[in-house]
């Protein structure tokens, strides 16, 4: 569906609001299924948060299954680690905090202006394949989203 990598967000969003109001037969806006995912989005995470706090209630939610699965291992749902500062401690199953006692060092300046040349090639050779995975994964996300909701339409043959 999402073949060019020079799409933006809003062609993105174009493009599944004319597939998704082709298989409802109904006109529907863009702007009208982004604020649609983005408030699955931010209570699907809301309810995340709450369920995995100890002492509250379990929270239900009626798309958890299929967010769950369209969106589940973003980071930005479920975070990586989370860092205490009431204890300097990192806590998570795939901890990027491993050294936390070298937050209260303070480095030589020219130290950290050598590091930050000898890293920068790096970081710049690697941006593009991040750029080109993201835009994978954000492809991929859109399609789950397009399924997501072409199963929440009544009638829809391809329930």
């Amino acid at each position: 569906m999402f073949d060019r990598s020079n799409l933006t967000k809003k062609k993105v969003w174009q493009i599944i609001a004319k597939k998704f109001s082709e298989k409802c037969k109904s006109s529907v806006d863009w702007s009208q299924l982004k604020g649609k995912w983005a408030k699955l989005e931010r209570k699907f995470k809301d309810v995340k948060s709450v369920n995995g706090k100890s002492g509250s209630g379990r929270r239900e939610f009626l798309y958890e299954r299929e967010m769950e699965e369209a969106i589940g291992g973003n980071p930005n749902i479920t975070p990586m680690a989370t860092y205490s500062s009431m204890n300097d401690e990192c806590v998570g199953e795939n901890s990027v905090c491993e050294n936390s006692n070298s937050l209260s060092k303070k480095p030589n300046v020219s130290e950290g202006v050598k590091r930050k040349r000898e890293n920068m090639y790096e970081l710049l050779s690697g941006k593009r394949e991040e750029k080109k995975k993201q835009h994978e994964e954000k492809m991929e996300v859109m399609n789950k989203f397009l399924n997501i909701f072409s199963k929440m339409v009544p009638g829809n043959s391809e329930q």
